[in-house]
């Protein structure tokens, strides 16, 4: 009796443990399954923009999206599936162990990658192009709507076509996201030509616009980022008065006849090379551009030779011309030194130049 009993607990014991390992199997099971759907689901989630032509992005900027942080949401489904599965001890527990790494460190190199911050289209506005609109309202001015929107007074003038600081109520504003000039394409334009036009870089108008693949298409709105519209295009411009030359083509030998010079204060735009020169050297405030400073200069009474000298204006044409300030002079006369704004170092900002050749500059002007 005694031997019979012993014997059914032994099956009952059995049967147990034969039913513990197939609730071990199935959770097991459950368990890897569940890991691999929530893996698939994540790297579907992960990079479904890269390859998606409708998306925020588009075909031009797959490359930015495929490299797109991970979310949160992301981070923390790998996060949790990393733990279930060493907790279960299941065979995948490396593979989402990685994931799990590896969208963490693409969250924190995208919150640390400057090309990310640099590209304003990633970031949802309600801007078009980078052009919104503004309604003016009693009381605004042209340098207190610029101050409330973060831009310059010239880069709002310059986008509305205005002379002065006054505005018309209810009037409605072009407003520029960023400092530079709104520009609508025509036909022919390239971005190298926008670019030296309005003093700009060519790389920061494609980013901007968003013209990696596509380019610039006639008619359509674009922002050149920190650019400057050059005077003669300037709301309210007035072009000099013409002004009689004679026939010949020399600049150190033609001149104006009956030209007065205007002595006073700086008259020229800051920034510029002529504004440089002329805070330098008393010279009269009506020269013009500098392209015409050498026909000025001579009606002036002033000398325009092709030696150089130390203080003199050096002077060449091409476009608008330059203007710059020979700092010194080789024992020869072949070479000078000289400073220039908007020339060496770019809009507005002073630089000196190494020796070069004095031929660089034909017309040389000093009293």
């Amino acid at each position: 009796m005694k031997h019979l009993t012993s014997r059914n607990q032994g099956n009952k014991a059995l049967s147990i443990s034969k039913r513990s390992k197939r609730r071990d199997t199935i959770t097991a099971a459950v368990s890897y399954v569940s890991i691999a759907l929530l893996i698939v689901s994540i790297l579907s989630i992960n990079y479904k923009g890269s390859g998606d032509s409708n998306g925020v992005f588009g075909v031009a900027n797959a490359q930015a999206a495929a490299q797109e942080e991970g979310s949160v949401d992301q981070v923390s489904a790998a996060s949790l599936a990393a733990s279930i599965a060493q907790t279960t001890d299941i065979s995948v527990e490396a593979n989402v162990a990685n994931l799990s790494t590896s969208l963490n460190a693409r969250t924190e190199l995208a919150q640390s990658n400057e090309a990310f911050a640099s590209k304003p289209q990633m970031v949802a506005t309600t801007e078009k192009n980078g052009v919104k609109s503004y309604k003016v309202k009693q009381g605004d001015t042209v340098p207190s709507v610029a101050q409330t929107h973060k831009i310059s007074a010239d880069t709002l003038r310059w986008a509305n076509n205005l002379t002065g600081d006054n505005l018309e109520i209810d009037k409605d504003l072009v407003i520029p996201t960023i400092d530079g000039v709104v520009y609508t394409v025509k036909n022919g334009d390239t971005v190298d030509a926008l670019a030296s036009k309005y003093n700009a870089s060519k790389d920061r108008i494609v980013s901007f616009n968003d013209a990696e693949l596509s380019g610039l298409r006639p008619g359509q709105q674009i922002v050149i980022p920190g650019g400057v519209v050059p005077v003669n295009e300037r709301p309210g411009y007035v072009a000099p008065r013409s002004t009689y030359y004679s026939t010949s083509t020399s600049a150190t030998s033609s001149y104006a006849t009956n030209f007065t010079p205007v002595y006073g204060d700086n008259g020229y735009v800051p920034g510029y090379c002529t504004y440089y020169v002329a805070s330098r050297i008393s010279v009269p405030r009506n020269w013009g551009n500098a392209v015409t400073w050498a026909y000025y200069a001579k009606a002036s009474g002033w000398t325009v030779s092709s030696e150089p000298r130390v203080g003199a204006i050096a002077q060449r044409g091409g476009g608008l011309g330059h203007v710059a300030i020979v700092e010194a002079v080789s024992a020869d006369g072949s070479q000078i030194k000289y400073s220039d704004m908007n020339g060496l170092a770019g809009f507005n900002r002073v630089a000196s130049s190494d020796w070069v050749s004095a031929s660089e500059y034909p017309n040389y002007i000093y009293r």
